[in-house]
């Protein structure tokens, strides 16, 4: 990681009002990379922040997706976009 800004998996809760829980099984997922360990936390960069605010974006329901765009579909859209790629 850089010198820029760094989150815990609390503050990105806060930040992008998404719960623990669900942040862990986007991780789980591997929607978004595991954080690098700082003494006993993990922390996440900014691009972790932008991908949590793409997918709570696009898991908002739509006319043609009412339960929100499905996850296959997300990784896609996520992968395709540079600006959210965290690879």
């Amino acid at each position: 990681m850089n010198q820029s800004t760094i989150y815990t998996i609390g503050d990105l809760a806060e930040i992008t009002e998404l719960s623990r829980h669900s942040i862990r099984w986007y991780i789980r997922k591997e929607l978004i990379k595991t954080g690098q360990r700082v003494g006993h936390y993990r922390v996440f960069d900014e691009s972790a922040l932008r991908r949590l605010n793409r997918i709570k974006e696009l898991r908002r329901k739509t006319q043609e997706y009412p339960d929100g765009i499905p996850l296959a579909q997300i990784r896609i859209l996520l992968d395709e976009d540079p600006e959210d790629n965290t690879d």
